[in-house]
């Protein structure tokens, strides 16, 4: 199943795009927060740099740690990194 990536801020300047697509198995509608954020820095490997500050959400909704996640055909995956600002 196809699932959008949305990248803002620092995660954003760093893959170079503001969205990209990631393949999950057809049969595996729920998956742990961990097994997608770890899939998705796979891909994604420009991300690295981030990976343990920032936080996914899921079709608009955060998420954290050891959530379960569904998924569907089209899910968006946001990658957050920490904002800032005033």
């Amino acid at each position: 199943m196809r699932v959008k990536i949305l990248f803002f801020g620092e995660a954003s300047e760093l893959a170079q795009k503001t969205e990209d697509f990631i393949d999950f198995p057809e049969n595996q509608d729920e998956i742990t927060y961990e097994i997608a954020k770890m899939r998705i820095f796979e891909k994604f490997k420009n991300l690295r740099k981030i990976e343990n500050i920032c936080i996914l959400a899921v079709d608009e909704k955060y998420s954290s740690p050891g959530e379960m996640l569904k998924l569907h055909q089209f899910s968006e995956i946001a990658i957050i990194p920490p904002i800032s600002g005033g």
